[in-house]
C-alpha cells in the first residue's frame, strides 16, 4: 500500500531539486507539480504497475515487484 500524499511530497521534493527551485515553507504543492504527478499515477495505473485501493481512498496497491 502506497500513500499518495506521501508519494506526492517525495515527488515534489525531487522535481524542485531538478528544476533548481527552493522548497515552499508552507508545504503547498504547485498546480503544475500536482498535474505532473496525477498524470504519472494515471499512466502507472494504465500500464498495470499500480491499482486503486478499495480499502483506503488515498492509497494505491503496488502490483509488481
Amino acid at each position: 500500500m502506497i500513500n499518495l500524499f506521501d508519494w506526492l511530497q517525495a515527488f515534489q521534493s525531487i522535481v524542485q531539486q531538478v528544476d533548481g527551485q527552493s522548497g515552499d515553507e508552507d508545504g503547498c504543492v504547485s498546480p503544475q507539480v500536482q498535474a505532473r504527478f496525477t498524470r504519472v499515477v494515471c499512466e502507472l495505473e494504465f500500464l498495470g504497475f499500480i491499482r486503486s485501493s478499495k480499502r483506503k481512498v488515498d492509497h494505491v496497491e503496488k502490483l509488481t515487484w
